[in-house]
């Protein structure tokens, strides 16, 4: 099967750098960027769980409990009333943090803020106690198809810590693969690093070259955690007979 690049993980990753008003740098921190246009404030705590995150909460006032069994955890967004709190693990690895801050905010961007914009603009205000899951929605508004893609009340996610976790989470869920994915476009944008691949390497260069080359650079020059690059390379440089991204950007023909 032809890999492709999708066209809104582009156009989401560039629109939220023309709403934050600056260009990126690398490794790129989005944690001071992120809230210069979005309603998203981001927490760090050591030791994250799901019971740090209910007693942070808690302790604030704020009456939740996810019904989610305890486990360690990377990160969480928890959003609510078009508003996202991420939590990042401060124990973890600065790439680590780095990656698991771009999951979690790409999840708010993609699942939670656009469906939830989208449903505004098409049925008006009246529609955000639905959203806020303070009333049902009626008759009418369910029969309206954007409901389906809105997060009613409060949207939570929740990133595992083990590998193992992920792998099944990415096989099961298309959201955490779309988030990934954007937060990867975020992070280490593909028309870039492919670039500076093609830079560094003869157009006939075997693909392992290429995957090598890539992970090198997502690793030193954009800060990923070395599984995350790895993967990233893999992706844009299959060991197969397909064409890649690299091929469908117009590269390597």
């Amino acid at each position: 099967m032809m890999i492709s690049l999708p066209a809104w993980v582009t156009e989401e990753a560039a629109a939220f750098w023309r709403s934050v008003a600056c260009a990126p740098t690398y490794p790129c921190d989005l944690a001071p960027i992120a809230g210069r246009a979005y309603p998203v404030a981001i927490f760090s705590l050591t030791r994250l769980s799901v019971e740090r995150v209910e007693r942070w909460l808690q302790q604030r006032g704020i009456a939740y409990c996810s019904s989610c069994a305890e486990r360690p955890l990377h990160g969480c967004l928890i959003a609510v009333r078009g508003h996202g709190l991420i939590f990042v693990d401060r124990s973890d690895p600065p790439e680590e943090q780095r990656y698991t801050l771009a999951h979690e905010l790409a999840h708010f961007l993609h699942d939670y803020l656009q469906p939830r914009q989208c449903a505004i603009r098409r049925l008006g205000p009246s529609i955000l106690p639905v959203l806020d899951g303070e009333r049902p929605p009626t008759f009418e508004e369910r029969l309206n198809a954007i409901l389906a893609s809105c997060k009613l009340g409060f949207y939570l996610d929740l990133l595992p810590r083990t590998t193992e976790d992920m792998e099944r989470v990415s096989a099961l869920l298309r959201a955490e693969r779309e988030a990934d994915r954007l937060a990867l476009e975020l992070l280490a944008p593909a028309r870039r690093l492919l670039s500076q691949v093609d830079q560094q390497l003869q157009k006939g260069a075997d693909p392992a070259e290429r995957r090598h080359i890539a992970r090198r650079l997502l690793v030193v020059t954009y800060g990923l955690p070395p599984a995350i690059a790895q993967g990233y390379a893999t992706l844009l440089f299959p060991a197969t007979t397909q064409r890649s991204i690299a091929h469908l950007l117009g590269f390597y023909d």
